[in-house]
């Protein structure tokens, strides 16, 4: 629980330090004093965004501060490890808010992010503001409420996860639809273009090995004649390069007889003879290969052609045809798999509905049961707080389909949170048909039905300390007392920090604080003193009589004070 709470230069409170204690807390004083600037300081330490305008004027920080021990450190030992912060005694959480803007949290010493800070607070304590029953009248708000009592989040995170399945399995499946739908005319181009690529052969060397043959059919009569020229030049019928090379090797052969340096010329002399004489019989074979063929040579060019009207056709070259091949190919399968594709969509999108529609329907039928209990619990309640004739009803159904989107199952609609409509109804009287909340609760019933709905859900999911921000209004004379009893009753065993302008709810506190506001130099500044048994009397009977406080108001406060046992 909140053991001490330090409140520094925030908004008009210059600085404020008390402890608290277990049990029934109440703060009262005349409105503007500053009490619900104390509940707004308790909620920046559970996490709540900040401002620099809420920075006591001239001040350059505020600062709210708060020690926290008890059973409640238990449950918030596993997020503090994590964290990595050490729990050695008690909790003290610090948040300091500067004139520039930048807010810091501070636990034990060690700075954390805000999402830590609204992590414990949500384990440490809840407030529940003034206003807070008039969302009881936002149907939008009824799921919610009955998923938190129901304790209902994992099946709910269940469907919400089927229903993203589905949404994305519909969104693809309809833009296969479409490319279905486009690839009728698609797919006869694509058949034809890689009938005609392929019916081309295309290789990627072909046309610059056509371009070299194309020169040499066409100038062969060129060609053999310097053939035959190289070739008479050689081994010519009247002396050739190769005769003489012989006659030179024979006349340095004789010569090595006589003088040994001649050799070597002379074994220079016998190679150069046979390299002449296999040159000499590449060329008579390169040119016996030679012919002039103008068959061959129109055949050549015709090929050419065919390339060039392929290129200019595609606007690209012979590797370009055939990279355009290769990705004509793979979308002609693409497109000729498109139908097995939408097959296989449709059983995968139908299996989704399933497991969807299983999921929704098993999450409808637990909110079924967890209302019927609700409704019997907020009775229950309500009985308690002065509606004893009153019945809670709180009203499933699911959303009929037809109206399309990718959770129309046909005969219901499901989208993240379920298939479910829910609203909360009352008949404060018997006899009556249940009706919607805002169509026929009063504000002091709000008040009620809130307080009893509150009461049920932390069942669920407890916290050491509970704060209620003057939650009674619309509300007083006997119901006002069946409330400060109720909240009583919590704080047996809870924490319960209680803002109120109500007599008979303040006569319950077991600790009584009155909020003042001072001017002083002309600054106005919040005081807070802790009441002892006399000056409870006088703050009480201010609460019944108002200003100026007269006897009967003090004896009335006194009664009051005594029916509660003395407190």
């Amino acid at each position: 629980m909140i053991r001490s709470l330090v409140i520094q230069n925030v908004a008009i409170i210059e600085r404020l330090e008390f402890d608290l204690g277990p049990g029934l807390t109440v703060l009262t004083g005349e409105t503007g004093a500053g009490k619900s600037i104390i509940i707004g300081s308790l909620n920046l330490l559970l996490g709540a965004r900040s401002s620099s305008d809420l920075i006591r004027t001239g001040a350059d920080e505020a600062v709210v501060e708060a020690e926290i021990d008890g059973p409640v450190l238990d449950g918030l030992s596993e997020l503090l490890e994590t964290a990595g912060i050490e729990l050695d005694g008690p909790l003290l959480i610090r948040r300091h808010l500067s004139s520039n803007g930048r807010s810091k949290a501070v636990v034990n010493g060690r700075a954390v992010p805000l999402s830590l800070l609204r992590q414990l607070g949500s384990r440490m304590a809840a407030i529940y503001g003034q206003h807070e029953h008039q969302t009881l009248l936002d149907e939008s708000r009824h799921l919610g409420l009955l998923d938190e009592y129901g304790g209902l989040g994992p099946k709910l995170k269940l469907t919400a996860r089927e229903f993203a399945q589905v949404r994305q399995l519909r969104s693809q499946l309809d833009e296969l639809t479409r490319r279905a739908t486009e690839a009728g005319a698609r797919e006869d181009y694509l058949r034809f273009l890689v009938t005609e690529l392929e019916a081309a052969n295309l290789s990627v060397d072909e046309e610059q090995q056509l371009d070299v043959q194309r020169k040499v059919l066409a100038n062969a009569v060129r060609l053999i004649q310097a053939a035959d020229q190289a070739q008479a030049e050689l081994v010519g019928d009247q002396g050739g390069a190769q005769d003489a090379l012989a006659r030179a090797a024979k006349a340095l052969d004789e010569a090595a007889r006589l003088d040994p340096r001649a050799e070597q010329l002379a074994g220079q002399l016998h190679d150069a003879l046979l390299q002449v004489e296999e040159a000499a019989r590449a060329v008579g074979d390169y040119g016996s290969g030679l012919s002039q063929d103008p068959d061959q040579l129109e055949l050549v060019e015709a090929r050419l052609e065919a390339l060039s009207a392929l290129k200019r056709k595609h606007r690209t070259d012979v590797p370009g045809l055939i990279e355009l091949l290769g990705r004509s190919r793979d979308e002609l399968e693409s497109v000729v798999n498109l139908d097995s594709r939408l097959t296989k969509m449709r059983h995968e999108l139908e299996q989704a509905h399933g497991r969807l529609r299983q999921a929704a329907d098993e999450l409808s039928a637990a909110r079924r049961q967890a209302a019927a209990k609700l409704g019997k619990l907020v009775e229950a309640e309500l009985a308690q707080l002065s509606m004893p004739k009153s019945r809670f009803v709180v009203q499933v159904e699911q959303r009929p389909g037809g109206a399309g989107g990718p959770g129309d199952l046909g005969d219901v609609s499901v989208d993240a949170s379920g298939a479910d409509q829910v609203a909360f109804n009352i008949s404060p009287n018997p006899g009556e048909e249940p009706r919607p909340l805002a169509r026929i609760a009063s504000g002091g019933e709000l008040s009620r039905i809130m307080l009893g709905l509150k009461r049920i859900l932390q069942r669920a999911e407890p916290v050491d300390t509970m704060i209620f921000d003057e939650v009674d209004s619309g509300i007083g004379g006997q119901t006002a007392a069946v409330v400060g009893a109720k909240l009583a009753q919590v704080a047996v065993d809870h924490q319960v920090i209680v803002i109120t302008h109500l007599p008979q709810i303040a006569s319950y506190g077991q600790t009584h604080f009155a909020v003042r506001k001072r001017v002083h130099q002309g600054r106005t500044t919040t005081l807070l003193s802790r009441l002892d048994p006399s000056q409870r009397i006088e703050e009480i009977a201010r609460l019944i009589g108002g200003e100026p406080i007269h006897d009967s108001s003090r004896a009335a406060a006194q009664e009051l004070l005594s029916a509660r046992g003395g407190r």
